[in-house]
């Protein structure tokens, strides 16, 4: 395969498309381009020869951020069928076939590139959960053929990468921050438990009288966190050479003054998992074989890469203590190796009913965005803790601090139709959009003067138990939105553990009849799923239960009958799940 005029275009959310494409890149070298899918002018691509997207689908098919201006602008409907003809492309997906919509981005931007006249070169590769690089590699053999590969391999095991002289750093607004403490518990059910523990953040904006709020309901927050200062003191103990109070103008960032340690806290993502690229090009600054020859190992042998790296969860910040002889010699070497800290999104979970503060004596008006945030520390087994990067982040925060943060919208929406019957469902952390969602219609409720019809919004909130983390609980507008709890470990030890599966089959009459019940309710009701789901066994426990319980059981529908009323949902975009890991 020939790399001239071949260009490389990427779309991640969490990184590793964009490790992919950086691999690709330099594969291929020569003439080859390579970026973000954020910054690429879309009416060049006509002018493209050969191109080769590499996206990822998070969520419930969810384009990443970075990939939704270009995606909309291919979807333009006065764009003609030959727009892409002379154009050839090929397509790499990263998803998890945990989910129902595998690897969704992929497939449709496969489908679009057709429909616009482009002619696919080589077969879309699939990328499955954590075997994607796995997959990864054999679709790049498949691609750049076994030997070409083979040399290219040799190759980078001899040359470290090239050092980067800049630094892209994507910063908003900042806010000042002020933290409470939601709710704790010390789980004792059995000796493994961990600590679960739940923090609300709240970031305050200050913003004119005049301007429109911030947020709406459904929106969600992105915060950049800062490495602890623990992880970066331990991060220069390693690297003696650097000096942490150099100071770099960085010429790709506007001239960016930062001293040494400011870009190891705010950039380098000490607390990942290395990934088996990142092994690969250490192991070329090892100056001791046996290190070398062991890095050069784990990043080709999968089940040795399993037991050292995921399975114990040792972080880049390990392997490099691990590996004492694997030290690059510059910060722009080490630019070009060191995974970069991602933005972490926040469903915003604010009080509609008072996070408006009035305007004070200068004009200006304070609004206090919440965030509903798990804190993630735990114990490996090698009895190694292991915090989280926001975690720590927030634990090292005092009000006053500023925070880099901006507003996306979410998946999840609120109906323009206050009287459109809403059925949520969440777990855990997933329960602060609805907080927002309900107390905006608390408010709505207040300013209308029409009587209010039976409640049509039910919630079904999966907890762990009622009176230690059903949260916000005690302030839970229920006069505007009925509230159903599942207790997974309730206080009686006898009672059965209950998951919002099993909360939505045992009241299904109830969320039928006010949800379902009639051709009017049925054509406008909307399902909103949000919250963790290992395995993604929520949402698809969730959608058996309407299917078999509620449609079925209450509504009178045959199978079939019951799967097209969801599938009709879904395409008219009133069934939306919104999930992580």
């Amino acid at each position: 395969m020939s790399s001239n005029a071949i260009t490389i275009i990427y779309g991640t959310q969490t990184g590793n498309a964009a490790d992919a494409a950086a691999e690709l890149q330099e594969a291929l070298g020569g003439r080859c381009r390579c970026g973000s899918a954020q910054f690429y002018d879309v009416s060049e691509l006509p002018r493209e020869q050969r191109v080769v997207f590499v996206v990822s689908t998070y969520g419930d098919g969810e384009a990443p951020d970075a990939f939704v201006p270009l995606w909309r602008q291919l979807l333009r409907r006065q764009l003609p069928a030959d727009w892409l003809r002379g154009v050839e492309y090929t397509v790499f997906g990263l998803g998890d076939s945990a989910y129902p919509k595998f690897n969704a981005v992929a497939q449709r931007l496969d489908v679009r590139l057709q429909r616009l006249g482009a002619r696919r070169y080589h077969a879309v590769g699939l990328g499955d959960g954590a075997a994607w690089e796995e997959h990864w590699q054999q679709w790049l053999r498949s691609l750049l053929g076994a030997a070409a590969l083979q040399r290219w391999q040799e190759e980078r095991q001899r040359v470290p990468p090239s050092p980067r002289s800049g630094l892209r750093r994507v910063l908003s607004g900042a806010c000042f921050v002020g933290r409470r403490e939601l709710c704790f518990q010390s789980a004792a059910e059995s000796a493994d438990q961990q600590e679960k523990r739940v923090m609300q953040v709240t970031l305050r904006v200050v913003c004119t009288p005049s301007a429109e709020a911030p947020f709406v309901p459904g929106d969600v927050a992105y915060v950049l966190p800062h490495n602890r200062g623990g992880l970066v003191d331990a991060f220069f103990t390693l690297f003696p050479h650097l000096d942490p109070d150099a100071l770099h103008v960085w010429e790709d960032a506007a001239y960016v003054r930062q001293t040494c340690r400011e870009v190891v806290q705010r950039s380098f993502d000490l607390n990942a998992l290395p990934r088996r690229r990142f092994l690969r090009q250490l192991a070329t600054f090892a100056t001791e074989p046996r290190e070398q020859a062991r890095l050069r190992e784990l990043a080709a042998d999968a089940a040795q890469y399993e037991a050292y790296i995921t399975r114990e969860q040792r972080s880049v910040l390990l392997v490099l203590r691990d590996f004492v002889s694997a030290r690059p010699p510059s910060l722009p070497h080490l630019l070009s190796l060191m995974p970069r800290l991602q933005p972490r999104g926040y469903s915003i979970a604010s009080d509609m009913r008072r996070c408006m503060g009035k305007a004070d004596d200068h004009g200006q008006r304070q609004v206090d965005i919440d965030l509903c945030v798990r804190a993630v520390r735990y114990v490996t087994r090698l009895r190694r803790q292991r915090i989280g990067v926001a975690s720590g982040y927030f634990d090292e925060l005092t009000p006053g601090d500023a925070v880099a943060m901006w507003v996306q919208p979410g998946v999840l929406r609120v109906p323009p139709d206050d009287r459109v019957p809403v059925l949520m469902v969440a777990t855990g952390t997933g329960i602060g959009v609805f907080r927002c969602m309900a107390t905006q219609w608390a408010v709505s409720a207040r300013r209308s003067s029409a009587n209010s019809e039976q409640c049509n919004k039910v919630l079904v909130h999966g907890c762990r138990r009622v009176g230690v983390d059903d949260l916000y609980a005690d302030a839970w507008p229920e006069e505007h939105v009925l509230r159903l709890v599942a207790e997974s470990r309730p206080a009686d030890s006898g009672a059965p553990k209950m998951y919002v599966q099993h909360r939505l089959r045992q009241d299904a009459q109830l969320v039928y009849e006010r949800c379902f019940a009639g051709a009017d309710r049925r054509s406008r009701v909307q399902v909103l799923v949000a919250g963790g789901s290992a395995g993604a066994s929520m949402p698809a426990e969730v959608r058996r239960a309407l299917l078999e319980a509620v449609l079925g059981g209450c509504g009178g529908m045959r199978a079939d009958e019951a799967d097209a009323c969801l599938r009709q949902m879904v395409r008219e975009g009133r069934y939306r799940v919104e999930v992580w890991d």
